[in-house]
């Protein structure tokens, strides 16, 4: 039997050993753990939770989108210089900030509670939708501005694959294609909203409302980012205090964080890459690993890898297809 030393576990089906039912030093609250409606008996605070994830969608998608109808002139009043080219790298750092941050943000969620970086996302992309709107007063550099606000709203974005695993998980399988369906009509809507959203601050004008001691304009350029920033801080009020994570599909042991990058570097190192590698399993008294030779046999799925590959291509053209219109619709708006 190989073994090796770690200070991390792999989270398994309870079912398949004998350490899942040990209590983990943890100050986290561990996720409420059913198979069915009958075990965890509050099926309307489940769905609260997964409607407050559809929320949390539905906020990013808008805080993407909102600023298409005002940032071409934004840009223009803040840079006499205002080229074209510029813009598409503005409205490109969104998505690049967001293309960083989702796998870590996945892997995150694995280990950790969904609220720690469900909320600490949410408080980034509210930063950066301050940032945005405060690009105005800033006399020299605001293009530079907009580009790092974009960016760092761009990775709070990164909760759009922790709210895809998340409604996986916290799902019955009768449920899961109906709230898979609803997430993705919520980033759509969101979508369709921001634009329309944004013309909410047209009535302002250029001028609007000016606070000059600390700077703060508020006019139909700065407005868009100002309600994004509401609408996370919203968000994150909703997660504090009513969002309470469910997972139907097996316990998941939590650990320190710090310990996540030395499971991963055994996981991918050690264990063979083949489907028929067993999980590893943590003996917690000497923090021994092995490969689940002594232990029952789990069942692993064979899963079609090209296929999953193929949708997410598609996903990525569509994606390209849609970030192109909306920056064109920026600049003819």
């Amino acid at each position: 039997m190989r073994k090796a030393r770690i200070s991390g576990y792999a989270p398994i089906n309870a079912d398949e050993c004998d350490y899942a039912d040990q209590n983990v030093e943890d100050d986290h609250e561990e996720p409420v753990v059913a198979k069915d409606e009958k075990e965890n008996g509050d099926r309307y605070r489940r769905y609260l939770s997964i409607a407050i994830m559809m929320f949390s969608m539905l906020v990013s998608s808008i805080g993407f989108s909102i600023i298409f109808g005002s940032v071409w002139p934004y840009y223009q009043e803040i840079d006499d210089s205002a080229t074209e080219s510029f813009l598409g790298f503005i409205v490109a750092a969104f998505s690049f900030g967001q293309l960083l941050t989702s796998p870590l943000i996945g892997m995150w969620s694995n280990y950790r509670p969904v609220k720690e970086p469900l909320i600490i996302t949410l408080i980034v992309s509210t930063a950066g939708n301050l940032l945005y709107s405060y690009a105005e007063a800033f006399e020299d550099g605001g293009k530079w501005i907009l580009i790092i606000s974009r960016f760092i709203m761009g990775l709070g974005a990164g909760n759009v694959a922790l709210a895809r695993s998340y409604m996986s998980s916290a799902t019955l399988e009768t449920e899961r294609n109906t709230a898979m369906s609803l997430l993705a009509s919520m980033q759509a809507l969101g979508f369709i909203l921001g634009p329309a959203l944004g013309l909410l601050f047209q009535p302002l004008g250029e001028d609007g409302l000016k606070w000059s001691a600390i700077k703060l304009y508020f006019n139909l350029y700065t407005g868009p980012g100002f309600l994004g920033a509401l609408l996370s801080i919203i968000n994150i009020l909703m997660v504090v205090f009513f969002f309470k994570e469910y997972n139907l599909q097996g316990i998941k042991k939590r650990i320190r964080l710090s310990r996540v990058w030395r499971y991963c570097f055994v996981k991918c190192v050690y264990m063979e890459s083949s489907p028929e590698s067993k999980p590893l399993i943590l003996n917690d008294d000497n923090d021994d690993i092995d490969d689940g030779e002594t232990s029952n046999p789990s069942t692993v799925h064979k899963y079609d890898y090209v296929a999953a590959y193929v949708l997410i291509v598609v996903f990525f053209l569509i994606l390209v297809v849609f970030a192109v219109l909306d920056t064109y619709v920026a600049l003819y708006v």
